[in-house]
């Protein structure tokens, strides 16, 4: 059953219920109903799509940054509630393919952070709805800038017994955590 005629439906039935016709706020209210509940049984339930995969998952398989997935699909799932699967799809690809052209200096910092953002941000903020233009950048391509870690302070194993990566060698650390452990060796003194 569609929306239309799960509308015409419900609203045939309260109208029964109540033994009056409908107030037009009483039918907008009934109608945001049906939309969530299509929306719900259509999208965020496990109705899967060809692979096994939710409709959430799938335009979360395009997003170009593969962060936090699974606040990014309540945020998916809660934007399939204002918009249609494909146009959220169509903007997920679109965005996607802006950031594929993006030269590198805007996309990573110098420690190697990526500039996108995170998935739930964009869906939540409704950006999806932003002028596709917005999501260019311009400026000469160049190579991500190559991350140098600094000098492995002396005992910072011991400092951090319970660290989950103190084993592997220090070059091979992410930068954040390079800048942690000198940041709270450095606040305890020498």
């Amino acid at each position: 059953m569609n929306f239309k005629e799960r509308l015409i439906s419900v609203c045939t039935e309260k109208c029964n219920e109540y033994g009056r016709k409908l107030t037009s706020g009483e039918i907008v209210n009934i109608a945001v109903w049906v939309h969530n509940q299509c929306v719900e049984v259509d999208t965020v339930h496990p109705s899967m799509m060809p692979g096994g995969m939710t409709v959430a998952e799938k335009i979360y398989a395009v997003y170009p940054l593969k962060v936090a997935k699974e606040e990014a699909l309540r945020a998916i799932a809660n934007a399939l509630r204002k918009v249609e699967y494909s146009y959220l799809m169509d903007r997920t690809a679109k965005f996607a393919d802006s950031v594929n052209t993006w030269p590198a200096s805007f996309r990573f910092t110098e420690q190697g952070h990526d500039l996108v953002p995170k998935p739930s941000n964009w869906y939540t903020q409704g950006r999806y709805d932003d002028d596709p233009s917005t999501w260019k950048r311009f400026g000469t391509k160049k190579e991500a800038p190559t991350y140098t870690p600094p000098p492995e302070p002396t005992g910072w194993r011991e400092f951090f017994p319970d660290f989950i990566h103190k084993d592997m060698p220090w070059n091979q650390l992410q930068p954040v955590h390079h800048h942690t452990i000198i940041n709270e060796m450095a606040k305890c003194g020498p």
